[in-house]
């Protein structure tokens, strides 16, 4: 992944690349069945909060961004 950048890093990184709220990231990651609000989601992505919710909600969020990245830059092409 892009040099020594952590989980947590590249997803605040790909939100801003891509334009996108954590309230976006937040409603897709309910849409698959992780439910979190902004309060946990920030703490999340901040590093404040560990543990197994915390390492499912990184895996499904990188997921979502990398799929939305495919999509969008299939659009593009």
């Amino acid at each position: 992944r892009f040099g020594q950048m952590d989980d947590r890093t590249l997803i605040r990184w790909k939100l801003k690349t891509n334009h996108l709220t954590s309230v976006w990231l937040i409603n897709q990651l309910e849409a698959h069945g992780v439910k979190t609000d902004k309060a946990e989601a920030t703490n999340t992505l901040n590093g404040s909060r560990k543990g197994p919710k915390v390492d499912e909600i990184i895996r499904v969020s990188l997921e979502i961004l990398e799929h939305y990245e495919k999509v969008m830059d299939q659009g593009s092409a």
